[in-house]
């Protein structure tokens, strides 16, 4: 079995590539796509008891006094439902939200910021400035890059799928870029640092 969320983050990637757009996309239709409720929080690791917080068995008895398996079930997949596609509606209004060009950040820690790789300056980036933390163990100290990007550079399904990720979605907050696509980083600011640095550095994602 699978402990690691990015691997079951990949078995989710392969469904939604049969994705064009997300721009028409609705709840029920990425739900199909997902295999149902209970399927998507299978490969997210994530119980349905779990995530349907609030919900309990002992709430629902049968006319004998005895627990109604197939009632709890049922309220269980009604309320998680009723909170993924919540997720998914507040994504959506998001996206439709999003200004473009938009400004991006990423964290990164490096021994000088002229070790800056410029040819993977990287995918995973945010659209918000807080949410923009360093998570991969880098060593050096840490700057977060400012660049902005066109609606076409981003990978929409990736997106996506880290957005709607019960344990993952609300805190990163992360726009997933294509890999490869151009990118120029306007500024940085090293940590501690009240400035942001100006720039005009150019690379790829």
């Amino acid at each position: 079995m699978e402990n690691n969320v990015w691997d079951k983050l990949d078995k989710i990637s392969a469904r939604m590539k049969r994705l064009k757009t997300i721009s028409n996309l609705t709840f029920d239709k990425w739900l199909k796509i997902m295999g149902g409720i209970e399927e998507f929080l299978s490969m997210v690791d994530i119980s349905i008891d779990e995530y349907a917080y609030g919900i309990k068995e002992d709430d629902y008895e049968d006319d004998d006094g005895n627990n109604d398996e197939e009632a709890y079930k049922e309220a269980l997949l009604e309320a998680a439902n009723e909170r993924l596609e919540e997720a998914f509606d507040d994504w959506i209004y998001k996206y439709d939200d999003l200004k473009f060009p938009l400004e991006l950040y990423r964290c990164v820690a490096l021994p000088g910021f002229e070790k800056l790789d410029t040819k993977k300056l990287g995918i995973y980036w945010s659209d918000d400035l807080r949410s923009a933390e360093c998570h991969w163990g880098g060593k050096g100290d840490t700057y977060t890059l400012k660049t902005r990007i066109k609606e076409t550079q981003i990978d929409w399904e990736s997106t996506l799928e880290i957005n709607m990720h019960p344990s993952l979605g609300e805190d990163e907050q992360e726009i997933r870029l294509r890999e490869g696509t151009p990118l120029t980083i306007e500024s940085y600011q090293k940590d501690g640092d009240k400035d942001w640095v100006k720039t005009r550095i150019k690379g790829k994602a």
